[in-house]
């Protein structure tokens, strides 16, 4: 990413402050088990036409969410 979009992400797989902490190794799996954990209860919430709206709409919550927040570390230099 750095080298074709002049973008280091590094910071973004090491989960910034929490890679100072418990290290970057451990920060990287926690973020991406964290991200396989939610994809699996939503996918269970989307398949229960009980859970279906209200696992839509939190799907959309943190989309946006995301969005603002990558706006703002790129507005602010980090990312």
């Amino acid at each position: 990413m750095k080298k074709t979009y002049g973008v280091d992400l590094h910071p973004l797989f090491t989960a910034w402050f929490l890679g100072d902490v418990i290290g970057d190794s451990q920060a990287t799996t926690l973020l991406f088990q964290s991200t396989r954990t939610v994809a699996l209860v939503n996918n269970f919430g989307l398949q229960n036409p009980a859970t279906r709206g209200a696992t839509v709409a939190e799907i959309d919550a943190m989309y946006r969410t995301s969005l603002f927040a990558l706006d703002q570390m790129e507005n602010l230099g980090k990312i």
